[in-house]
């Protein structure tokens, strides 16, 4: 009898094992709203993956910041991942957020469903996490010969959506009626670097290292000499053509 005894409580203790294990490895999903905070350390514990879905009215990009910390109030950084409506990863990797540092990332999107993924099994801290969506309306031109006409000193705002291919380009174009001195501003708001290069329409016009790179920070792409009467293009890309890069953009001439 004492035998029977022991031997049902192994098997107990062993269900209460593996029960505990389905629970707190259990993956989660909760609707995170923008501008709004969400606080692990009022939620529901689990040591699986929280989906924390996210829902895109418009074309736009989204800023997310976040941050970890332990029960004596010392802040960490987070790792997140971005995916789409099917769960499926938008980026190589993880990707790094410290809102005490100010590290953020963006991402550019269009409307539809997303995921930021946490692994909370990776660390015992809790964490917060939120985004802010931004809409943009971008009018870029989809080829060369469609490109869209820049009125000087009038910003016009893009976008690198994710999960879109990697070489998409975005065409714009100065047009000058006489040698005019020309500075192009770039503001980048992006995971991933973005390049503007200018593309002079004649070929009798040489331009010389007419190109700039940004990610979360803004260049001017200027020339030492003022530029001959014509028309001049400027081409957006994501650098390298990296499929992974996403974001939004702000460009503008004077």
């Amino acid at each position: 009898m004492k035998r029977k005894i022991q031997s049902l409580l192994a098997v107990i203790a062993l269900m209460l094992l593996f029960c505990s294990l389905n629970v707190f490895a259990a993956d989660k999903t909760v609707e995170l709203k923008n501008k709004q905070i969400y606080d692990s350390s009022i939620q529901t514990k689990t040591d699986g993956m929280v989906y924390h879905k996210i829902t895109i009215p418009s074309n736009g990009y989204i800023l997310v910041a976040g941050t970890s910390y332990n029960q004596y109030g010392n802040l960490y950084g987070l790792n997140v991942e971005f995916l789409n409506s099917k769960r499926t990863k938008l980026r190589k990797s993880t990707d790094y957020l410290n809102a005490e540092n100010n590290i953020v990332q963006y991402y550019g999107v269009k409307r539809g469903t997303y995921y930021l993924r946490v692994r909370t099994y990776t660390s015992g801290n809790d964490y917060q996490l939120c985004y802010q969506f931004t809409k943009i309306n971008e009018k870029s031109g989809t080829k060369k010969s469609k490109a869209v006409s820049l009125k000087k000193k009038k910003t016009v705002k893009g976008l690198m959506v994710a999960g879109e291919k990697g070489n998409k380009v975005d065409w714009y174009k100065i047009k000058l009626t006489k040698k005019t001195k020309v500075r192009i501003r770039l503001d980048g708001a992006t995971c991933g670097s973005i390049q503007l290069q200018v593309i002079p329409a004649s070929t009798k016009v040489r331009l010389y290292n007419a190109y700039i790179n940004v990610n979360q920070d803004a260049k001017v792409l200027s020339f030492n000499k003022k530029l001959s009467a014509g028309t001049y293009y400027i081409k957006i890309t994501r650098s390298a053509s990296n499929k992974y890069t996403s974001g939004a953009y702000a460009v503008k001439w004077y």
